[in-house]
């Protein structure tokens, strides 16, 4: 009877470390759901499409000076032979400026420098940018907007007729009106332009896919958006924002997905952004910089 009265506890502690385990297998630990707020995603994907959308309209504005091809009302460009030996391309002051042909307002100027190679098939520029600002509205109340400054370069080569190839680099920050600071980085931006009537920007037809990193000092994260060649952005002049395309965003414990086609390539500002296994419709015509 005392030796079963010794060997007790030492039975009971044994069946209780036998419960404990069973009560704590893998299957019953409970994983933090993931965060599929999709605000900074939409935020980072605005960002990107300004950043490919001055690109396009800045080389689309040198063409059309190279070609000949008088100005619109907005924007007006001339060659200034005597100060910059470039391309000036203004927008009108700000901060009222003008809206172009997609309808949102633009103020102040970029300069382009042009450097046409031997048969003028192939042209590189280089973009200055130091009082140019992007409206988030047309509208000249508009409370919500970023100025651009840095140098970023671009080229193009003739592939046949008025497609050309079409090449991107360099550095710039977007400085919002509340101060948050976004250094942008293109690692790589590569892809095609067709110019059609060389006499209109508005129907010049872009693919373009690469790499391009933000780092944005409001959510003190580093954001790399990667488009493939095989899901590459098709930008419109008429458009402000891709017809179709997929970028993938990344971030430390963050990858998500912008589809910008979810209502089958019109001209629109509706994304799809998909986080965590959830998707989001955004319409980034409300979305701040």
């Amino acid at each position: 009877m005392k030796k079963f009265l010794y060997t007790l506890p030492f039975i009971l502690l044994v069946i209780s470390l036998s419960y404990i385990h069973s009560g704590c297998k893998s299957d019953d630990v409970v994983t933090p759901p993931v965060d599929q707020n999709v605000d900074k995603e939409s935020t980072t994907s605005k960002n990107f499409t300004q950043l490919t959308k001055l690109l396009c309209d800045a080389n689309s504005n040198a063409w059309q000076y190279l070609n000949i091809v008088p100005p619109t009302s907005c924007p007006d460009y001339f060659f200034d032979s005597t100060f910059y030996s470039a391309i000036v391309v203004r927008y009108g002051d700000f901060p009222f400026g003008c809206a172009g042909v997609d309808g949102v307002r633009r103020s102040g100027s970029y300069i382009i420098t042009p450097h046409i190679f031997s048969g003028g098939d192939s042209v590189y520029f280089t973009l200055s940018l130091d009082r140019y600002f992007i409206n988030k509205y047309a509208i000249n109340t508009d409370t919500n907007t970023v100025k651009v400054n840095g140098s970023l370069n671009f080229s193009t080569k003739k592939i046949s007729g008025t497609t050309y190839n079409f090449h991107a680099g360099g550095e710039c920050s977007f400085t919002t009106n509340l101060g948050v600071n976004k250094y942008i980085t293109l690692t790589g931006v590569n892809g095609t332009v067709n110019y059609n009537s060389l006499n209109t920007i508005s129907d010049d037809a872009y693919s373009i896919y690469g790499t391009v990193k933000i780092n944005d000092s409001g959510f003190g994260t580093e954001y790399t958006l990667t488009v493939n060649q095989s899901s590459a952005l098709q930008i419109s002049g008429n458009c402000l924002y891709p017809l179709s395309g997929i970028a993938g965003i990344s971030a430390p414990n963050t990858n998500a997905t912008c589809d910008f086609s979810p209502a089958s390539g019109t001209c629109d500002a509706i994304v799809k952004l998909t986080k965590g296994g959830a998707s989001t419709t955004v319409d980034l015509t409300n979305t701040d910089f």
